[in-house]
Protein backbone atom coordinates (compact mmCIF):
# COMPACT_ATOMS: atom_id res chain seq x y z
CA UNK A 1 0.00 0.00 0.00
CA UNK A 2 1.39 3.26 -0.63
CA UNK A 3 0.05 6.04 1.38
CA UNK A 4 0.57 10.00 0.71
CA UNK A 5 -1.18 12.38 3.81
CA UNK A 6 -2.79 15.74 2.57
CA UNK A 7 -4.42 17.82 6.31
CA UNK A 8 -6.03 15.11 8.11
CA UNK A 9 -6.26 12.44 5.44
CA UNK A 10 -4.61 9.78 4.02
CA UNK A 11 -4.68 8.73 0.35
CA UNK A 12 -4.08 5.30 -0.89
CA UNK A 13 -1.91 5.57 -4.05
CA UNK A 14 -3.17 2.18 -5.59
CA UNK A 15 -6.45 2.66 -5.30
CA UNK A 16 -6.65 6.36 -7.44
CA UNK A 17 -7.62 6.17 -10.69
CA UNK A 18 -7.77 9.67 -11.71
CA UNK A 19 -6.68 13.11 -10.42
CA UNK A 20 -8.18 16.37 -11.80
CA UNK A 21 -7.49 19.68 -11.03
CA UNK A 22 -7.94 23.70 -11.59
CA UNK A 23 -6.53 26.66 -10.02
CA UNK A 24 -7.64 25.87 -6.97
CA UNK A 25 -9.06 22.75 -6.47
CA UNK A 26 -7.75 18.99 -6.91
CA UNK A 27 -10.52 16.51 -7.34
CA UNK A 28 -9.29 12.88 -6.52
CA UNK A 29 -11.63 9.86 -7.71
CA UNK A 30 -10.79 5.97 -6.22
CA UNK A 31 -11.92 2.65 -7.51
CA UNK A 32 -15.11 1.68 -6.93
CA UNK A 33 -14.95 -1.51 -3.87
CA UNK A 34 -15.18 -4.78 -5.77
CA UNK A 35 -19.05 -5.46 -6.78
CA UNK A 36 -20.26 -2.53 -6.47
CA UNK A 37 -20.22 0.52 -9.20
CA UNK A 38 -19.74 3.60 -6.54
CA UNK A 39 -16.77 5.20 -6.81
CA UNK A 40 -15.38 7.14 -4.00
CA UNK A 41 -14.50 11.48 -4.68
CA UNK A 42 -11.82 13.52 -2.55
CA UNK A 43 -11.98 17.49 -2.89
CA UNK A 44 -9.05 19.33 -2.16
CA UNK A 45 -8.81 23.00 -1.88
CA UNK A 46 -6.24 25.95 -0.36
CA UNK A 47 -2.89 24.92 1.72
CA UNK A 48 -3.47 21.43 0.86
CA UNK A 49 -4.17 21.69 -3.29
CA UNK A 50 -1.50 23.37 -3.48
CA UNK A 51 0.63 20.53 -1.40
CA UNK A 52 -0.45 18.13 -3.25
CA UNK A 53 -0.17 20.02 -6.59
CA UNK A 54 3.32 20.34 -5.78
CA UNK A 55 4.08 16.81 -5.02
CA UNK A 56 2.17 15.81 -8.45
CA UNK A 57 4.42 18.25 -10.66
CA UNK A 58 6.90 16.59 -8.66
CA UNK A 59 6.69 12.69 -8.74
CA UNK A 60 5.14 13.07 -12.14
CA UNK A 61 6.34 11.62 -15.39
CA UNK A 62 6.07 14.91 -17.97
CA UNK A 63 5.53 13.68 -21.38
CA UNK A 64 4.04 16.74 -23.05
CA UNK A 65 2.93 20.30 -22.52
CA UNK A 66 4.98 23.45 -21.48
CA UNK A 67 8.78 23.53 -21.03
CA UNK A 68 11.01 20.55 -21.44
CA UNK A 69 9.56 16.91 -21.29
CA UNK A 70 10.34 15.19 -17.67
CA UNK A 71 10.42 18.77 -16.39
CA UNK A 72 7.79 20.31 -14.00
CA UNK A 73 5.56 22.41 -16.22
CA UNK A 74 5.82 26.11 -14.50
CA UNK A 75 3.73 27.34 -11.97
CA UNK A 76 1.15 30.27 -11.86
Amino acid sequence: MRLIKIGDTFINLDLVTEIQTDERTVFVTFAAPMGTNTTQHARFDGEEAVALLEWLDSNATHVAGPGVAGEPRPRS
